[in-house]
C-alpha cells in the first residue's frame, strides 16, 4: 500500500480531528512565545518564566492519568469539550488580570488543564480512528497538523509580544481556541464511542440478555498508569526536554547570542518537521520503529551542537531545519510504538501515560532553560538539554541491541 492510498482510507473524521488540533495548538503556541517576552517586559525575569511555561505542563501531568482514565470508561465528546473550555477559562483569566502574576498562575493552571485534557483525548481517539495496517502513516498527518500550528502561530505570537501587543495576543489564541472548538463538535463517531458497545449490540441482535456480570466483565475499567506505555514515555520525554528548552526560548536565546533576523525560525523548523514525518511514517511501518528513531534522534543531537556554535542567521536557520528533519521522524515512530504494545481497550491509559511523561520533559526543559538562561547562559541551557538527548538516543539503540543479543543467545537447531 503506498502512502497515498493509505492516506485516501483514513475517515472524515480523522481529518476534521487533525483540523480541530491545528487551531488547539495555534491557540496554545501563540501564548508560547510571547510569554517568556511579557514575563521579562513585568520584570518577573527570566526563571519565572520558565516556571510559568512548566507550571502549565506540570498540571497537565498529574491530569493526564485521570483523563486516560475516564477515556477508556466515557465518550471523549465530553472530554474535548471540558478541555477546550478549560482552555478559554483560562484565557479569560489573562485578559481579566494582565499584569498580575497570580492571574497568570492562575491563567496557566486553566490552561494546562484544558491541553492536557484534549492532548489525551485526541491521541487516544486518533489510536482507534487509524487503521492498523497505516499507523505510523497516520500518526505522521495527525502529528504533521499539531505542527502546521508551529509554522505560524509562534511567530504571531513573537511578532505581537515584540510590538508590545499582549493583550491583542491573548485575543488571536482565544480566537483560534474557539475555532477549534466548532470543529470538534462536527466529528459524529465520537458520539457512539464506546469500547464495549460492539459486544452489547451483538448481544443484543441475537436477543440475548446480557447478565450484569457479563456487561461488568465487557466494560473497561480505567486504570491511572500503563507500564507498557514507559518505555516510549522515556523515549519521547527525552525529545521533549530539548523541545522545552529551545522553542519557547528562542527570542531570548538568539538575542542572548547576538544573532538577528531569525523570526523565520519556527517556520523553517515546522516545514523540515512535516515534511520528515510523511517520509518517517512509511519507513517506520515498512522497516520498524527504531529505523527512523534512532537516526532521528541522532540528526536531533547534531542540529543542537550546530545551534549552540551558531554565530549568524543562516547557520541557525540551517540548524533549525535539521532540528525539524530530525524531529519529525522520532515522534510519530514513537507514538506508534505505544499503539504497537496495547490493545484498543487500554489505549486510553497507555496514551495518557505517553503524553504524561512528554509534558513532563517538556516542563522540566522549560525549567532547566529559564534557570540556566537567569543564572548562566542559554547555550549551557541548550547543552544540558542536548546531553539528555543523548540518553535518549542510547536507549533506542538499545532496543536493537537487545534484539541482537537475544538472538545470539537462542539455541540453533541441529
Amino acid at each position: 500500500m503506498t502512502f497515498l492510498t493509505s492516506i485516501r482510507q483514513l475517515p472524515k473524521d480523522f481529518w476534521l480531528l487533525c483540523v480541530a488540533t491545528t487551531l488547539f495548538y495555534s491557540a496554545t503556541h501563540v501564548l508560547t512565545t510571547m510569554l517568556p517576552i511579557y514575563i521579562v517586559y513585568l520584570q518577573f525575569g527570566e526563571d519565572t518564566s520558565g516556571q510559568l511555561l512548566a507550571l502549565f505542563l506540570l498540571v497537565s501531568v498529574v491530569t493526564r492519568p485521570w483523563v486516560g482514565k475516564f477515556y477508556e470508561e466515557k465518550s471523549p465528546n465530553l472530554l474535548f469539550r471540558i478541555g477546550i473550555m478549560s482552555f478559554i477559562v483560562g484565557n479569560a483569566v489573562m485578559l481579566a488580570l494582565p499584569a498580575s502574576l497570580v492571574g497568570l498562575i492562575i491563567a496557566r493552571v486553566f490552561q494546562g488543564i484544558g491541553f492536557s485534557i484534549f492532548n489525551s483525548t485526541s491521541y487516544s481517539f486518533l489510536a482507534e480512528t487509524v487503521p492498523d495496517n497505516a499507523r505510523a502513516r497516520g500518526i505522521a498527518v495527525f502529528s504533521n497538523s499539531v505542527k502546521m500550528a508551529m509554522a505560524y502561530a509562534p511567530a504571531i505570537g513573537w511578532m505581537l509580544a515584540s510590538r508590545g501587543w499582549f493583550l491583542p495576543t491573548i485575543w488571536v489564541s482565544l480566537g483560534f481556541i474557539t475555532l477549534s472548538f466548532f470543529t470538534i463538535i462536527k466529528i459524529k463517531s465520537m458520539y457512539s464511542h464506546g469500547h464495549h458497545e460492539e459486544e452489547k449490540l451483538i448481544a443484543n441482535k441475537r436477543c440475548v440478555a446480557m447478565p450484569d456480570e457479563i456487561e461488568a466483565s465487557i466494560t473497561p475499567k480505567g486504570r491511572l498508569f500503563n507500564k507498557k506505555a514507559v518505555f516510549p514515555g522515556l523515549l519521547i520525554a527525552s525529545n521533549s526536554v530539548v523541545f522545552g528548552a529551545l522553542i519557547p526560548f528562542v527570542p531570548l536565546f538568539v538575542a542572548s547570542k547576538g544573532i538577528s533576523h531569525v523570526e523565520g525560525f519556527h517556520l523553517c523548523y515546522a516545514l523540515a518537521l512535516i515534511g520528515s514525518r510523511f517520509i518517517g511514517g512509511e519507513a517506520s511501518d515498512k522497516h520498524g520503529r527504531t529505523f527512523t528513531i534512532i537516526p532521528g534522534m541522532a540528526v536531533v543531537l547534531l542540529s543542537l551542537v550546530g545551534m549552540v556554535y551558531s554565530t549568524n542567521t543562516w547557520q541557525f536557520l540551517g540548524s533549525a531545519i535539521g532540528y525539524g528533519l530530525g524531529a519529525g521522524v522520532v515522534q510519530p515512530s514513537i507514538v506508534a510504538m505505544v499503539a504497537d504494545r496495547t490493545n484498543k481497550s487500554e489505549r486510553g491509559s497507555a496514551m495518557a501515560t505517553y503524553t504524561m511523561l512528554a509534558d513532563f520533559g517538556q516542563a522540566m526543559g522549560m525549567l532547566m532553560m529559564g534557570y540556566m538562561g537567569h543564572h548562566f547562559s542559554f547555550s549551557l541551557g541548550l547543552g544540558v538539554a542536548a546531553m539528555v538527548n543523548t540518553v535518549g538516543l542510547m536507549l533506542a539503540i538499545s532496543i536493537p541491541f537487545r534484539a541482537w543479543l537475544n538472538r545470539r543467545s537462542a539455541p540453533t537447531a541441529l
